[in-house]
């Protein structure tokens, strides 16, 4: 099949390390692995080195010109000639589904988060009633949407003309994530990082931003410590990064801030760690987050804020250790569980790994995205200009 990934967001670089970037290239992995021909049409190439792995296994990149408009849009599918185009949803931009619908190609949206929500809180956002207008055009000229979590597709379906079809799905984990840990690269990797031998280590993956509980990760590290030699290995950085070292240095445990990781690096470090923290502060959390499943499917035992999407896939005691939103005790006293149960860590990673072999690696997931597309009520055909 012939599939177009469509994004006209320029806040998300093609080839970047955040993880919208991410989550796009994993997504285009998954279906050149299915042996469809798959074309990126992106606002924001980004960097080469992020995006050259997949346009060396047959990945077509192409980039919008802005302002991007209909007729834009419409020239690079007629290049195409996709057969199913899957588009990131992006604030004020519904000129992806409207071509697609007058060229009678079907379309899904990716949704993954309630964006004019999200932009109003984080970025001071004040377009809303325009955004929202947006949406509804452009969910009304696509034929679904595939949402990460319950809460977004309850967003997703009130701005959506009624009994639009919407299915959820998580993310999921790469190959990479599943693959054994070379040796030697860890051992180089513990060198650079400046690890000892002795310390229960607990890593941290993602961006300092205040969603990420990271006072609540410090405390419970810092509790440890009085027991147990501990370090948090943080890998990631973010606008919260002084505040993150202000914290640390007042602290019990050891810290170790990477930086910014390119996402292929990123299996190696989770292979370093004793045990991986996923907190939340705010119980409204919405987004299914990679850092969780890639964490899964490396086999390590988490520990995480018993949010909406986090409980959907880990089930307390089985795969993962789940503790209440901003509950530093409870936390804390998870944490040291694991310190001081090597065993319950072993079966913790595994049955957390066999959870991601089940159902949540992106081979999965985007198969059963690729079955609810394909599966949708066509539309009146209509024709590419010429």
């Amino acid at each position: 099949m012939r599939i177009a990934l469509l994004c006209s967001d320029l806040g998300i670089p093609f080839g970047g390390v955040k993880g919208a970037s991410v989550h796009m290239r994993a997504v285009a992995g998954s279906l050149l692995r299915m042996g469809h021909e798959v074309s990126a049409i992106v606002a924001n190439p980004g960097p080469e080195p992020g995006f050259a792995p997949l346009t060396e296994r047959g990945l077509e990149l192409r980039v919008l010109r802005q302002p991007r408009t209909v007729r834009e849009i419409d020239w690079h599918l007629s290049q195409v000639q996709p057969q199913l185009v899957i588009e990131r949803l992006s604030l004020l931009a519904p000129e992806g589904a409207v071509a697609a619908a007058e060229a009678g190609v079907p379309h899904v949206y990716e949704v993954n988060a309630p964006l004019d929500e999200e932009a109003a809180r984080h970025r001071k956002f004040e377009r809303i009633d325009e955004a929202r207008r947006a949406f509804s055009a452009g969910f009304a000229a696509s034929r679904g949407a595939v949402a990460v979590s319950e809460e977004v597709a309850t967003w997703a379906r009130g701005l959506a003309p009624e009994n639009y079809p919407v299915s959820v799905e998580p993310n999921g984990a790469g190959p990479e994530f599943l693959a054994a840990p070379d040796a030697k690269q860890l051992i180089q990797l513990e060198q650079r990082l400046r690890l000892t031998g002795g310390e229960f280590r607990v890593g941290f993956v993602g961006t300092f931003r205040p969603w990420h509980d990271i006072d609540t990760l410090l405390f419970a590290a810092s509790e440890l410590a009085k027991n147990v030699p501990t370090r948090v290995l943080m890998v990631g950085d973010g606008p919260q990064r002084n505040h993150v070292l202000r914290t640390a240095w007042s602290g019990r445990a050891a810290v170790t801030l990477t930086g910014a990781v390119p996402h292929p690096e990123v299996p190696a470090h989770l292979a370093l760690c004793d045990a991986v923290a996923v907190p939340y502060a705010d119980g409204d959390v919405y987004f299914s987050p990679l850092k969780l499943v890639e964490a899964m499917a490396a086999s390590r035992p988490v520990v995480a804020s018993a949010t909406g999407p986090v409980q959907r896939i880990v089930t307390d005691g089985r795969d993962g250790l789940l503790v209440p939103l901003g509950d530093r005790a409870a936390f804390a006293a998870a944490l040291e569980r694991l310190a001081f149960e090597p065993a319950l860590r072993g079966r913790l990673g595994a049955e957390a790994r066999r959870t991601v072999e089940r159902e949540y690696t992106w081979d999965a997931v985007i198969g059963r995205v690729l079955k609810f597309a394909t599966g949708l009520p066509a539309r009146a055909e209509g024709s590419w200009r010429t």
